[in-house]
């Protein structure tokens, strides 16, 4: 139950809220007459609430408890789908992409990291990436069904159905989710002793893990500031071409149908490869991994400048090049943060 909450959790605050929304800027843009650059700067927004969300995050559930905040976060991204509906100013749709932003901060990896925390005491690598797969699910899935929508009733009609959804599973989540397994008289999955700490800050068990830098690393008496610039690193290559890739491969001239299904083979690649991330970072340890994903998630960045040319063929293989690397914006912060720590 608690990998199954995981899962739609992450399907919403990020798989709907980030990386699905291309596919509305695409419509924002159409619908009223915005340019590309404001269409953009929606993304912009959201990321700017993101992050405030993040810093907050740890004061956020200290003073609601795990059950309340990812609800109310979950709730978050259905409220903001509800403004996008409504909306005909770039004004309205910014209050839009704060309250989403709010959401995915607050309703993505670190809640769902704290969870498997509590809940697992072996196999944190497979189940962060079994829980993490619910981005590349949404992203799978709602693509066609959100053009659907967009192409029967325009935003109004597609927004509003996303969100009433989203609310309804903040409400499920509520009523389904347990803090920790001494809620419910139970140990944590793999646990042979008594009851782990259910503090946020408890550690996981790194043992299995391969340190994030191996030995003879360069700068190693600044090793601890290096996860930093990678994950400035990472943020700056992923999300913004991520939630770009539908406008990308609309000017490029594909049709809506090819664009829904390339946004949809990046979500198919994505749910794969985290999958093999995880499983992959217990078995051969994060550099390693890392090193073939990242491998990978360039040579998609030069498949793109093909499909902007329209070549349908290049446009599917950047999409799931890009998915593939996508995956490790996901797991990779926590696994580092749990080698590290």
């Amino acid at each position: 139950m608690i990998c199954i909450l995981c899962v739609l959790t992450m399907f919403c605050t990020m798989g709907l809220a980030s990386n699905t929304f291309s596919i509305y800027i695409n419509a924002f843009i159409e619908e009223n007459g915005f340019t590309r650059a404001q269409g953009a700067s929606l993304s912009t927004v959201r990321c700017v609430a993101s992050l405030l969300g993040t810093i907050i995050c740890g004061v956020y559930y200290d003073k609601l408890n795990m059950r309340m905040g990812l609800s109310l976060a979950a709730a978050m991204i259905g409220v903001s789908f509800l403004i996008y509906s409504r909306a005909h100013t770039l004004s309205v749709f910014y209050i839009g992409a704060f309250v989403a932003g709010l959401g995915y901060g607050l309703g993505t990896m670190v809640p769902v990291t704290m969870m498997i925390n509590r809940w697992f005491a072996e196999k944190q690598g497979f189940v962060l990436g079994f829980a993490s797969a619910g981005t590349g699910m949404a992203t799978i899935l709602c693509p066609p069904l959100i053009t659907a929508g967009l192409t029967a009733g325009g935003v109004f009609l597609a927004a509003s159905f996303e969100g009433m959804l989203v609310l309804i599973y903040a409400v499920i989540m509520f009523f389904l989710l347990r803090n920790s397994p001494s809620d419910m008289g139970l140990l944590p999955y793999g646990a042979k002793a008594a009851f782990p700490s259910s503090s946020d800050s408890a550690a996981f068990d790194t043992t299995s893990h391969e340190a994030a830098l191996p030995s003879g690393s360069l700068l190693p008496q600044h090793a601890e500031k290096l996860p930093l610039a990678a994950a400035f690193l990472i943020g700056m290559l992923t999300a913004p071409n991520a939630e770009s890739l539908a406008v990308h491969l609309t000017t490029s001239g594909l049709d809506p149908v090819a664009v829904a299904a390339a946004v949809s083979t990046f979500g198919l690649a994505m749910t794969i490869a985290k999958f093999l991330y995880g499983a992959m970072t217990d078995r051969i340890g994060i550099f390693r991994t890392n090193l073939l994903f990242t491998g990978i998630l360039c040579l998609a960045f030069f498949s793109g400048f093909l499909a902007g040319n329209g070549s349908e063929t290049a446009a599917f293989l950047s999409a799931a090049g890009m998915g593939i690397g996508y995956s490790m914006t996901t797991i990779t912060f926590s696994l580092y943060a749990h080698s590290f720590c």
